[in-house]
């Protein structure tokens, strides 16, 4: 994926969605992978196995052994281009609860995340925390007026001068499509009006926001079946468009990801659908012709319920649920 910089993250979602069914075959070992030499996030906990803090890092691609060489130990310095882990300093009671099917967003202007909703013990949740990286420290957003209605597998996004956006979801039998916006400096949370060719209701969709300014999303599933369709809502006109795509495009899915490249093509990665519990297909949607292709199969192999996120030249993926249905703790970079 030349020009592509990807971060696929373990989703921590323990929900079996039915957005699909299970399968019972284990996807093939890529070519590429390269192995975390100290510990890794918990699949159960998300800290590292050993219990002991600590960074973890992978070499930028896989390395030849030489037996004349001495063996390596967590004390030898990680390359520049090393993958490294840390552990948050806050873990007092002050912290959110253990959930899934929440969403990480982060503002990168003020070096803050926020994670929103999600479903946990007690059911779907409507909280909104923010997380200081610089501070390592948590804080529970206390918005004011009304919010969002307690959801999980919703899309959220960053949208500068807007704020965090966040639309669809589910909570029990309930698909949502409404679109809210949070902006720290008001402290407030506001509904943004839905006009135009407003997608249906629905969880497990898709977003990202386009080099245009919208929010484009795609695919999806309801109990009445999943989605084929793209949209993007134009935050100045308020209002919401079907994208007109020509020749083939990514079949119905939902629990996939999409993101945009920098030569601006929205990408569009995985997930499940009927019979195939996990996807490994990528496609790239370009927005000036409406034209999907189907690009050459990624390294890291079929699978959903995942999330990505930008690293500037350093395409890596964190495997979530694969087509055995465990989470991998396999780290894999493309070249």
């Amino acid at each position: 994926m030349v020009g592509i910089s990807v971060v696929v993250v373990a989703s921590m979602a323990l929900l079996l969605s039915a957005c699909g069914s299970t399968g019972s075959s284990s996807p093939s070992a890529s070519v590429g992978q390269t192995t975390i030499t100290t510990d890794v996030p918990s699949q159960e906990t998300g800290r590292p196995a050993s219990g002991r803090p600590g960074p973890s890092y992978s070499p930028a691609a896989p390395v030849a052994t030489d037996p004349a060489a001495p063996a390596a130990t967590d004390s030898a310095a990680p390359p520049a281009s090393a993958l490294v882990w840390t552990g948050p300093v806050d873990t007092g009671p002050s912290t959110p609860g253990p959930r899934s099917d929440h969403t990480w967003t982060v503002d990168p202007a003020g070096g803050i995340a926020y994670l929103f909703g999600g479903t946990g013990p007690d059911g779907p949740s409507d909280d909104l925390w923010a997380y200081d990286l610089t501070a390592d420290a948590w804080s529970l957003v206390e918005a004011g007026g009304d919010r969002p209605a307690a959801r999980f597998g919703h899309v959220a996004a960053w949208v500068d001068g807007i704020g965090l956006v966040i639309w669809s979801g589910q909570a029990g039998s309930t698909f949502f499509n409404d679109l809210w916006a949070y902006q720290p400096a008001d402290g407030v949370w506001r509904r943004l009006p839905d006009g135009g060719e407003v997608p249906a209701p629905r969880y497990g969709s898709c977003g990202a926001v386009g080099p245009d300014g919208r929010l484009w999303i795609s695919h999806g599933f309801t109990d009445a079946g999943r989605f084929d369709d793209t949209r993007a809502y134009d935050f100045t006109a308020a209002s919401w468009s079907e994208v007109s795509v020509d020749g083939e495009r990514p079949i119905k899915r939902c629990l996939h990801d999409c993101f945009w490249s920098e030569e601006g093509r929205l990408l569009l990665y995985g997930g499940q659908t009927d019979g195939v519990p996990a996807l490994g297909d990528l496609w790239a949607l370009d927005a000036r012709t409406g034209r999907w292709a189907q690009e050459p199969r990624p390294e890291p192999g079929p699978r959903e319920l995942y999330a990505v996120a930008a690293l500037d030249g350093m395409p890596i993926s964190w495997a979530a649920r694969t087509v055995n249905v465990r989470r991998s703790t396999r780290c894999s970079r493309s070249t």
